[in-house]
């Protein structure tokens, strides 16, 4: 994780399109699945927002997409 950091600090964040981060919407909330430490990361060094997350509007459409993806 902290090798990740610097690389974050010294390239800048590189989204990576296998490994997105996503979450579910929630009560007017988002609670992420994945990207839990790139989110941190990205926070603590000041980033305004996170870029490219995937957000889902259930649990259900963000478990079923998970299974289609590992068929696939």
């Amino acid at each position: 994780r902290f090798m990740l950091m610097e690389n974050i600090m010294k390239e800048g964040y590189q989204p990576d399109r296998g490994d997105k981060i996503t979450g579910v919407k929630k009560n007017g909330s988002v609670f992420l699945k994945g990207g839990h430490h790139r989110t941190a990361i990205l926070k603590a060094l000041g980033y305004p927002g996170i870029p490219e997350v995937i957000v889902f509007p259930n649990n259900t459409l963000y478990l079923i997409i998970k299974r289609i993806r590992k068929i696939i």
